[in-house]
């Protein structure tokens, strides 16, 4: 689909859409990037049961310590550890969480 009248095209994916990169190039003379992908559903049932795990360990935590909690599961440490400090400067300072926060910290 064209943008806006211009030679830009548009391509949307559903949320969740998974692909393997099959090859990358680079085109000087036009100046853009060429990838070609494959969709596939590797990984999609992986994923899927690891979140409903977490939702099930973590039933009783709220939403945000459920986010930065996958993000740990996922190894994503300083991106957890950001995300969590985050958090810390928008909670009140008597907020339940902030126990369970300093402690993922």
């Amino acid at each position: 689909q064209y943008l806006n009248g211009t030679d830009e095209k548009e391509i949307l994916f559903n949320i969740g859409s998974v692909f393997i990169i099959e090859n990358v190039e680079r085109d000087e003379q036009r100046n853009f990037w060429r990838i070609q992908m494959s969709a596939t559903d590797q990984g999609t049932f992986e994923i899927k049961q690891r979140i409903d795990f977490i939702i099930k360990e973590f039933q009783s935590f709220n939403i945000n310590l459920l986010f930065g909690r996958l993000l740990i599961d996922m190894h994503q440490y300083v991106k957890a550890e950001a995300y969590f400090r985050m958090i810390l400067q928008e909670l009140p300072n008597d907020h339940q969480d902030l126990p369970s926060i300093h402690d993922y910290i």
